[in-house]
């Protein structure tokens, strides 16, 4: 090879270099920007969540934390050797603990606020008959009301201290809680501040109504818990036989982790499980 030649090859080289480089440097920067925009969409959520469910924490940290967690279990998943894609997958897993523990928080919270409605729509009943106005006796209600349906309250009776309409109040205590006893409430009172009415009367009537549906559905829930534990039950009898396998054949139940055919068997017996518990929890609960 002479001189030219490895001049030639010297220059392509050089030009592979700074064009890897380039890519990489702007993959970089485009990363770190998804990355940024992906850690405020998260901190804004969760803050708006978190705030809506009265619960103090910060959004921010607890990205960090959702961070660390992630990449703490997939260390460890690499450290035992398990395969890549099972790895990435526990790490996902991982990584939607803090959504799905929100909503289920925010599930029971309405749950419980939906439990406590119908006291709450008779004591503003007896509260309207003794002459006072709405924002009055949503004030009386507050003080007297117990917790979340207390916190509730009291922010709808601070919105109007501020100067919001009743109705924009109404409207917002809608959002925060989409319940259809809620709905229900907003509407009445709105219907009667327009046009007038005997709204303590309709709130009887709406609490009523609220009552037999609570024990409706508590009945049905003590109807179908039985075939909910079968569910439950025959859910965890594969795992269990899997565990169980695992000790006696470690040879043979190797292969589900080493091998793709393995890794595809095992992400579609999972998935089967999964879609089953769905479907009896929809049953369950009278969801199409």
């Amino acid at each position: 090879m002479n001189r030219l030649e490895i001049d030639i090859v010297w220059v392509w080289q050089v030009c592979a270099f700074i064009a890897v480089s380039a890519i990489a440097w702007v993959a970089a920067l485009s990363l770190r920007r998804l990355c940024r925009e992906f850690q405020s969409s998260f901190r804004a959520q969760m803050s708006e969540r978190l705030s809506r469910s009265f619960i103090f924490v910060d959004a921010g940290r607890l990205f960090f934390l959702n961070l660390f967690a992630i990449g703490l279990t997939f260390a460890i998943a690499i450290l035992f050797e398990a395969p890549l894609l099972a790895a990435l997958l526990v790490a996902a897993i991982v990584g939607l603990v803090p959504a799905l523990l929100i909503r289920r928080f925010e599930q029971r919270r309405k749950r419980a606020i939906a439990r406590q409605l119908p006291d709450l729509f008779l004591q503003m009943a007896s509260v309207l008959r003794s002459g006072l106005s709405i924002s009055a006796a949503i004030e009386q209600i507050a003080i007297r009301a117990q917790a979340p349906a207390r916190q509730e309250l009291e922010v709808l009776a601070r919105e109007r201290r501020l100067g919001l309409s009743l109705n924009d109040a109404l409207m917002n205590l809608r959002e925060r809680v989409p319940c259809e006893a809620i709905y229900l409430f907003v509407s009445l009172i709105r219907v009667s501040h327009a046009q007038g009415g005997g709204l303590a009367d309709a709130l009887v009537a709406l609490a009523q109504s609220c009552r037999r549906k609570q024990l409706l559905e508590a009945k049905l829930a003590a109807l179908t818990s039985q075939g909910r534990l079968q569910a439950q039950l025959m859910s965890f009898i594969p795992v269990l036989v899997a565990v169980a396998l695992f000790f006696i054949e470690p040879e043979a139940m190797r292969e589900l982790w080493v091998t793709p055919f393995g890794w595809t068997v095992s992400a579609l017996i999972l998935g089967l499980l999964l879609l089953g518990a769905f479907w009896v929890r929809c049953i369950s609960r009278g969801n199409k």
